[in-house]
């Protein structure tokens, strides 16, 4: 029985001694950055994908306009031109989401980085919060629920009001 607690007590002060070494996140460590050529290149190239897919299929194309491009992504939903395998083209609506909410709410795309990963994100001016509009169709449709692109873009909106009203006491 002794020998069984110190061998618990020797296994925990080794767990304990390593988490203290591990790195941990803070928010010190999150990093946000601009977009690099890469991720430029890369969002334009998923965007033309998708456009491709419009114009193939519906005749019609992406054109900046919120009512034009939500209305169309719902239309490429809903016709199931996109399936729910499709992560890219899904992620790419984020894109284009994400494209109107910076161009209607005064937001830029960046890089933010933290212990999850690497992720594009829109920074609010003048908050430390971000918004992820990636995945904000992808997941609910991979999920296999129904997607109403207006109503996804409508949360997006609140949330980007609620961020707007914190107060940040640094």
């Amino acid at each position: 029985m002794r020998n069984m607690s110190l061998r618990h007590g020797m296994i925990w002060a080794l767990v304990t001694a390593f988490c203290s070494l591990s790195p941990q996140l803070h928010a010190d460590d999150i990093q946000r950055t601009d977009l690099t050529v890469i991720d430029h290149t890369y969002m334009d190239d998923r965007r033309q994908a998708l456009d491709e897919v419009a114009r193939r299929y519906l005749g019609r194309q992406f054109n900046g306009n919120k009512d034009n491009d939500l209305e169309l992504m719902q239309i490429m939903l809903d016709r199931r031109l996109v399936r729910r395998d499709q992560r890219e083209l899904l992620q790419t609506m984020g894109f284009v989401l994400g494209d109107i909410l910076a161009k209607e709410e005064g937001l830029r795309w960046i890089i933010y980085t933290d212990n999850k990963g690497r992720s594009r994100a829109l920074a609010i001016p003048n908050k430390d919060d971000v918004i992820f509009p990636v995945p904000m169709i992808s997941r609910r449709y991979e999920a296999g629920a129904s997607v109403d692109v207006q109503a996804v873009y409508d949360k997006a909106l609140d949330a980007i009001a609620d961020i707007r009203k914190r107060i940040y006491l640094r």
